[in-house]
């Protein structure tokens, strides 16, 4: 980690790759004066600026979409500390002043209002998307975080569930948002595969169809340096009217709201790369889901190859919780085994299928996953349909209000 400053008070040996493997470090987003940091780590520190692409919309055809802007005054200097051990953290912490629970960074010397907190996009008329919405579940009926998160936001859905399980989601949920498999898909052993290509197959009248992980919190929109929530379709709708535009763009979706920090900027879209967990399928690819293991980048890579383009939204987000952390899913089937196992059993998987791009790294507390080298396919053609670009914003009645 090349931005990583430690804190080393006993002055004991200490591998910096170890220490940032093991995720044993803060982030600090510089709101002052460094003071009492250039005390405990000396005056050489190492930061980081946020990025600030000069032209976050150049060659993005973000035309009629909503308003994408940086906010300087929250772009702040990013400082990371590492410890050699659990008691270094606490007396650099308590140094500070701070107290840190589960979070991994701090706003030091003073806190970074959040607007969420007094603001929140209100929404005046119901946009909705125009393609059928599929919730993929097993075993989550008391969870249930994206039937309510599509609930919250009125987005008309069907959550796919096992014959098997039937009875308990229908206890909790109106049968009419309820699509029953026909056969109970986990018992093949082949994870998510079997019920995603039952959805495919279901959906492939309408040409495309979103397919949604069951652990998903919420939607959110990234605008002036901040993620916003959004109890709405409209994120769903935006994402197909964009793609529309284009011949070429095969799969799209929603980036993780934990994969983007509201004081970094990156351009609204990402093109050519993997799609995961909240997913806009398009049908007349004929490409299917396969495998056991990893098949969300599996599919993206199969796009890709076959010179289809795919696009990830930045500036639509979805809050989906991290793998493994709840039980149902494939949690309780083919990773039933353990993380370690499951883990290096994905990343071989991918690296069986596209050796040429897939490799096994140790990578955070996870520590085997697969890395996938995307840059093959950074030309992939987009198809613009249109022969002029054309400008301007639209809000389509999103607007912030007071709370």
């Amino acid at each position: 980690m090349v931005y990583l400053n430690v804190y080393n008070p006993r002055g004991v040996r200490y591998d910096k790759g170890e220490i940032a493997g093991s995720l044993r470090h803060v982030i600090i987003h510089l709101t002052g004066r460094l003071g009492v940091l250039s005390k405990l780590l000396g005056k050489n520190i190492v930061y980081k600026m946020p990025q600030q692409p000069k032209q976050l919309l150049k060659g993005m055809y973000w035309y009629d979409m909503p308003s994408y802007r940086v906010d300087k005054s929250r772009m702040v200097p990013m400082i990371v500390v590492g410890f050699p051990s659990k008691q270094d953290k606490q007396t650099f912490l308590s140094k500070l002043g701070v107290s840190l629970g589960k979070q991994k960074f701090i706003h030091w010397p003073h806190r970074i209002p959040n607007p969420n907190l007094t603001r929140r996009y209100k929404i005046t008329r119901v946009i909705n998307p125009r393609y059928p919405v599929y919730i993929i579940s097993k075993g989550r009926w008391k969870q249930r975080l994206t039937v309510k998160a599509c609930l919250k936001a009125g987005i008309p859905f069907k959550v796919v569930v096992e014959p098997q399980e039937y009875e308990q989601y229908a206890s909790v949920i109106d049968k009419k948002w309820i699509l029953k498999a026909p056969e109970d898909f986990s018992k093949r052993g082949q994870g998510g595969i079997p019920v995603r290509n039952f959805v495919w197959e279901h959906a492939k009248k309408h040409g495309k169809h979103w397919i949604l992980d069951d652990n998903i919190r919420g939607f959110y929109r990234w605008n002036q340096s901040q993620k916003w929530r959004v109890n709405s379709g409209v994120l769903l709708r935006l994402v197909e009217m964009y793609v529309s535009r284009f011949s070429n763009i095969k799969q799209a979706g929603l980036n993780y709201f934990m994969f983007y920090p509201s004081r970094q900027a990156k351009a609204p879209i990402t093109f050519n790369t993997r799609i995961y967990s909240c997913i806009l399928m398009d049908t007349s690819t004929g490409l299917k889901w396969r495998g056991r293991y990893n098949e969300d980048t599996d599919l993206s890579l199969r796009i890709l190859k076959r010179g289809w383009a795919t696009a990830l939204f930045n500036a639509f987000l979805c809050d989906k919780e991290a793998t493994l952390r709840s039980s149902g899913g494939n949690t309780d089937t083919i990773y039933k085994h353990g993380a370690k196992k499951a883990l290096l059993a994905k990343a071989e998987s991918l690296v069986k299928q596209h050796p040429d791009v897939a490799r096994v790294v140790k990578r955070y507390q996870r520590g085997i996953h697969h890395e996938v080298n995307y840059l093959p396919f950074k030309d992939n053609e987009l198809g613009y349909k249109h022969p002029k670009v054309k400008t301007g914003s639209n809000e389509y009645n999103m607007r912030l209000q007071k709370l």
